[in-house]
Order: C-alpha cells, then sequence, then structure tokens
C-alpha cells in the first residue's frame, strides 16, 4: 500500500463529497506542508499526516513545527496496518487512522481538539479550493499524457505484429536476416527495414537482434 492508496482512502474516509479534501498542501494557507487537508463545513481545518514505514514515523519527529498550527483545529496521522503498533511515534494529541489491505480506513485514536484553532478565514477557504481545483487540472494534464503514451505503445505493437507477420519466411528478393538469442530468424529486403525492425523490437525488451547480410 502506498501513499496514494491511503490519500484516497482517507478522503473518502472524511467525506470529499461534504468537505471540502485536498491532498499536498505546501503553500497558500501559511501553513507547515500537509499531506492532506480536510476543511469542514463549519470552517475548521483538519490535517493528516500520511506515513508509511517506520522510518517515516521516526523521520517525522525531527519537523520543528510539530504539525502546531492555530489554523488547524486536529491532527491525524494515517497508516497501513502493519504500522499500527508504532503508536509510540506518533504524538498523543494527532488521531490515528489504520488503512486495512481492503483499503477501510478504522480510527483507532481520537485527535485531541486544539482550543486555540481559528476558523479559516473566507480567502483561506478560497486558497483551499484552488488548491484543490489545481490538482484537478494536474492531473488531467498527467492522465492526458499517459492516454496518449498507451496509444502510441498499443500502435507501436500493431505494427511490429505486422512486421513480424511478413518476415518470419524468407523470400526470393531477402538479402538481410535478423536473429535474436533464441534463434530465432526474420527476413528482410533492405537493410531500412531490417534497421526498423530491430527499433521496433527493441521498445519490447528484445535488445539481443542483430541483422547480418545473407546476399548470395
Amino acid at each position: 500500500m502506498d501513499t496514494i492508496d491511503i490519500e484516497i482512502a482517507v478522503a473518502q474516509y472524511f467525506g470529499y463529497r461534504q468537505n471540502l479534501v485536498v491532498p499536498n498542501v505546501s503553500w497558500g494557507l501559511g501553513l507547515h506542508e500537509c499531506d492532506l487537508l480536510m476543511l469542514s463545513k463549519n470552517g475548521y481545518l483538519t490535517e493528516v499526516e500520511i506515513k508509511t514505514s517506520v522510518a517515516d514515523l521516526k523521520q517525522d519527529l525531527k519537523k520543528e513545527h510539530e504539525h502546531r498550527s492555530k489554523k488547524v483545529k486536529q491532527l491525524y496521522f494515517a497508516v497501513p496496518s502493519k504500522l499500527a503498533k508504532h503508536y509510540e511515534y506518533i504524538p498523543r494529541r494527532a488521531g490515528i487512522l489504520v488503512v486495512n489491505s481492503k483499503h477501510n480506513v478504522y480510527c483507532i485514536a481520537k485527535a485531541e481538539i486544539n482550543k486555540d484553532a481559528q476558523a479559516s478565514t473566507v480567502e483561506e477557504r478560497y486558497q483551499m479550493a484552488r488548491l484543490g481545483a489545481l490538482r484537478i487540472w494536474g492531473l488531467k494534464s498527467d492522465l492526458q499524457s499517459s492516454r496518449s503514451h498507451c496509444r502510441g505503445l498499443i500502435e507501436r505493437n500493431k505494427m511490429y505484429e505486422e512486421m513480424v507477420k511478413v518476415s518470419n519466411k524468407r523470400r526470393a528478393d531477402d538479402k538481410y536476416q535478423i536473429v535474436d538469442g533464441e534463434g530465432t530468424i526474420w527476413y528482410y529486403a533492405d537493410s531500412k527495414q531490417a534497421e526498423l525492425f530491430i527499433d521496433f523490437a527493441k521498445k519490447f525488451n528484445k535488445e539481443d537482434l542483430k541483422y547480418t547480410l545473407i546476399e548470395e
């Protein structure tokens, strides 16, 4: 289980349809960096620190801000089930959310309420909503790039398969052969076709291909 798995599970736990939940908040609110912030309807912030290893928990103890702020009403640590027993590395005032292998979230310790916490201002609520929107468009851009990359791979794979179909039998005008480490042979009429085949094949983890002239 990685950080993203926990992020999604915790966002669902806090109800991102009812509350404003934004990951990776590092600017705009005058706060220390937060793995996840939840803004409730009454205008108070809850911080969630996500940890996936004991080393992460120990490293967090070195943070000077100690997750303290008058802008945060409650602090939670979200961890996978395997870390639940290492609560000694989690501040006593923090609540503990445990995420199991099925991505279900269980609260095994309630967070203390920061009595000095102040409700967020209209400007701060706007900034948080803005950060959430920026995350959405960033993710959409990444998704678009990934989709284009996948389409390219699919097209190259189709071309590679077609090239294999038409080149595994020698024809009268074939002058070049390509041999892989397993002894499989493909035939081509000219070196450009052979080089193109090798270029495609290397994209599919066939690094041992070599072609040689078989002109008779």
